[in-house]
C-alpha cells in the first residue's frame, strides 16, 4: 500500500498506488489543483515521537492496519466489487488542544509513505450559492488524483451540526453539510479529521467515519515521556534538570514543547550555557499562566520556589505616604 517503485518495464512517468499504475503528469496536475485549497505537509513525526495513552494507541494502531490492508481488502477478498460506495477510510481524532492529534496525522502519513495535505477551510467556504459545494469537490477529486491523505484541521467549522432552517442562510448551510455527506461516501482515499469540539459535529458524519479516537490528556508517565523524546539531543542540560519532577504539572504534550523552547530561550537569555531545571520550571508558570492557572508551590518545590516566582515571593509592597504636617 501506498506509493511503490516502478521497474522500467512498466514505462517510464508512471508510479504504482496498490494495484495501479498512475501517470506521474497526472498526479503533477491533480496537485496543483489540490494546493489552491490546502497545504502539503511534510511529516516531521515519527511513530516513536508520538507518545499516547494505552487505549489511544490501540486504535491508532488499528485504523493505521486498516488502511494498510484497505487495497488488498478491495482488491482480493472483493469489498471493492461488493460495495460500491463507502470505500474511502475517514478517521475522526478528537481531543483537547495540544494532545497530539496533528502529530498523529503526521505519524500515518510517516507510516503511508503518502503526501500529507492539510485543508484550508477559510478558502473552500465561500458566500456564494454552489461555490463551497464547487470547491469541495473539487479538493476531493484532486486528493483521489495524487492518492494522498486529506486533513480537515479543526473540522467542525464545515463537518458542523445542521440547524433548523430559519433563513436563506440556515438552508445554504445545510445544503453545504449535505452535499459534505455525499463527497465522504463517494470518496476512495484517506480523510482525517480532528475537532477540539466534538459535539459540534453532526451525528450524520458519525456513522461515515472508519474510526473515531479519543485524544485525552497525557498521565504523568507519559508526559515525562514527551519531554524526553523531545528535548533536542544538542540541548545542553544542567545536572539537576529532571524530567519526573517536571512531568508533576499537568500539561498536554502541546504545552510541554513550548516550555521547552521557552525554557531554552530564558536560558539563553540570562548568558548561561546550559538550560536549568529553574528555566524549565519558569516556563511552566508562563505556560500555565497563559490558561490562567496558578503554579503550585508545593509540586515546584522549595529549592525552586524563589528563583522561579519571585514576584510572589518577594513582592514589594507600596511606600506609605507620608503623613500630611499637624
Amino acid at each position: 500500500v501506498g506509493k511503490l517503485a516502478i521497474p522500467s518495464f512498466y514505462g517510464a512517468g508512471t508510479v504504482l498506488y496498490g494495484e495501479n499504475l498512475v501517470s506521474l503528469d497526472a498526479i503533477g496536475k491533480a496537485d496543483g489543483e489540490l494546493l489552491r485549497h490546502a497545504r502539503k505537509i511534510k511529516p516531521s513525526y515519527q511513530a516513536e515521537d508520538l507518545v499516547l495513552g494505552p487505549v489511544t494507541a490501540l486504535k491508532f494502531q488499528e485504523a493505521l492496519s486498516y488502511i494498510r490492508t484497505k487495497a488488498f481488502c478491495e482488491t482480493h477478498w472483493g469489498f471493492k466489487d461488493r460495495h460500491a460506495r463507502g470505500n474511502g477510510v475517514t478517521v475522526l481524532f478528537h481531543g483537547a488542544s495540544g494532545t497530539g492529534k496533528t502529530m498523529a496525522a503526521e505519524v500515518l502519513a510517516a507510516e503511508m509513505g503518502l503526501p500529507l495535505y492539510q485543508v484550508d477551510l477559510s478558502s473552500l467556504v465561500s458566500k456564494w450559492v454552489g461555490e463551497t459545494e464547487k470547491n469541495l469537490r473539487a479538493v476531493f477529486r484532486a486528493a483521489e488524483g495524487v492518492k494522498g491523505i486529506l486533513l480537515f484541521d479543526e473540522g467542525d467549522a464545515i463537518f458542523g451540526n445542521r440547524t433548523d432552517v430559519k433563513s436563506s442562510q440556515d438552508r445554504h448551510s445545510n445544503m453545504e453539510v449535505n452535499y459534505l455527506l455525499q463527497e465522504i461516501e463517494r470518496f476512495t482515499g484517506i480523510l482525517l479529521l480532528s475537532t477540539n469540539h466534538f459535539n459540534n459535529m453532526d451525528p450524520a458524519f458519525l456513522r461515515r467515519f472508519t474510526y473515531t479516537i479519543i485524544f485525552g490528556a497525557p498521565a504523568s508517565a507519559q508526559r515525562k515521556r514527551i519531554w524526553e523524546r523531545n528535548i533536542p539531543a544538542p540541548l545542553p542540560l544542567a545536572d539537576d534538570v529532571n524530567t519526573e519532577h517536571l512531568a508533576e504539572f499537568g500539561l498536554t504534550g502541546g504545552s510541554i514543547l513550548n516550555c521547552i523552547r521557552h525554557g531554552a530561550a530564558r536560558a539563553a537569555a540570562r548568558g548561561m550555557d546550559r538550560v536549568f531545571q529553574e528555566d524549565f520550571l519558569w516556563s511552566i508558570k508562563r505556560e500555565l499562566q497563559k490558561h490562567n492557572l496558578e503554579l503550585s508551590r508545593e509540586v515546584v518545590g522549595e529549592e525552586f520556589w524563589r528563583k522561579v516566582a519571585p514576584e510572589w515571593e518577594h513582592r514589594q509592597l507600596p511606600s506609605p505616604r507620608p503623613k500630611a504636617p499637624a
